[in-house]
């Protein structure tokens, strides 16, 4: 383990914006943490723990120490005739995972194709895409308690997953440095029925171009990607984190209220049957901002969530595009948006 002194991380962003760290250190394996909590850098600087830099945007230097999570590793570690039970390093690149777990046959997170990303930063942001999300496969995860050193195990129910939210945005915040992740999946039938499990009716809709059902797990998930590839900006071209925002939650008289403005706005029942999630995106189209630029930053034009690095903005440029989104948006519902990435 060394610690590296004000590093670029332009290229450890899928923003692409330029931004120093003070300190810099990538840590491979666990010792490695337990060898950084001992330092002085470590105790008296602020911290930020960094995967693939998927979901942050650096808005200026940051004046403390990056962590770079790189524990690689895949380990099966039980399995029967029905299901098998992965626990997978907190540094593989997650679209790599679920193709790998794909090429196995194992069902569970194809919805979740092609979603840049480690697998440590999975739990925190509770990613899902296409009716799936990460809680409906997750059993525990390991991570170091940075406050006592040692090694400890989360369950579900300790990571409070919720829509985009878990422990690790709330009170577990830079408290824990996720080492490993540890899922189980199905061994998938030869034949899917779209019935079987919740979708999204686009993604019934692209695969019923290429063919019929009963479809296989290799179908869904090339599916998913084409329809990702269709709608969202290729990071290795323009920066970007994806979504920016998220879908707000909100009461029964927040949704009476934007309705009245908006009739035809779509939402969705959650679990709560006192509140729903509204499309941000059909709104931010209504009022325009779908493929509106702004010198270097953008709305992308086949998405108004996604907001594009088309060059060389920098991280405030970005912010203060996406600031004036926010307002426009609650100036014409009344409803906050909130940021899906971190905004450091």
């Amino acid at each position: 383990m060394k610690i590296l002194k004000d590093i670029d991380l332009k290229n450890l962003s899928t923003f692409n914006v330029s931004a120093k760290a003070k300190y810099f250190v990538e840590i491979i394996k666990e010792e490695d943490i337990k060898e950084l909590i001992q330092t002085d850098i470590f105790k008296n600087n602020k911290r930020y723990v960094l995967g693939m830099g998927a979901n942050t945007l650096f808005s200026k230097d940051f004046d403390g120490l990056v962590i770079k999570m790189s524990i690689l590793g895949k380990q099966i570690i039980s399995e029967d005739e029905s299901s098998v039970l992965l626990k997978t390093g907190g540094g593989e690149d997650w679209a790599e995972f679920v193709k790998y777990t794909v090429d196995n046959n194992w069902s569970g997170i194809e919805n979740l194709a092609s979603i840049p990303g480690t697998v440590g930063a999975a739990p925190v942001q509770n990613i899902g895409a296409y009716g799936r999300e990460l809680a409906d496969v997750f059993e525990y995860l390991e991570a170091v308690d940075l406050e006592s050193g040692k090694i400890v195990t989360l369950d579900k129910d300790t990571c409070k997953f919720g829509y985009r939210d878990s422990i690790f945005k709330k009170e577990g915040k830079d408290r824990y440095i996720i080492t490993s992740v540890v899922i189980k999946l199905l061994k998938a039938k030869d034949n899917i029925s779209l019935d079987s499990f919740p979708q999204y009716n686009s993604l019934k809709t692209e695969l019923e171009k290429e063919k019929d059902g009963p479809y296989t797990l290799q179908d869904i998930y090339n599916a998913v990607i084409n329809m990702r590839n269709n709608k969202l900006p290729n990071i290795q071209e323009y920066g970007s984190n994806g979504c920016f925002f998220t879908n707000p939650i909100i009461n029964k008289t927040q949704l009476e209220n934007l309705l009245k403005n908006f009739p035809e706005a779509p939402y969705f029942d959650t679990e709560d049957p006192d509140t729903f999630k509204i499309s941000a995106g059909w709104i931010l189209e209504k009022l325009g901002w779908k493929g509106k630029r702004e010198g270097d930053v953008g709305t992308w034009d086949k998405h108004s969530l996604i907001v594009v690095n088309y060059g060389n903005a920098t991280g405030k440029e970005i912010l203060e595009y996406t600031d004036k989104i926010k307002q426009d948006f609650f100036k014409n519902t009344g409803i906050q948006l909130e940021y899906e990435s971190n905004i450091i």
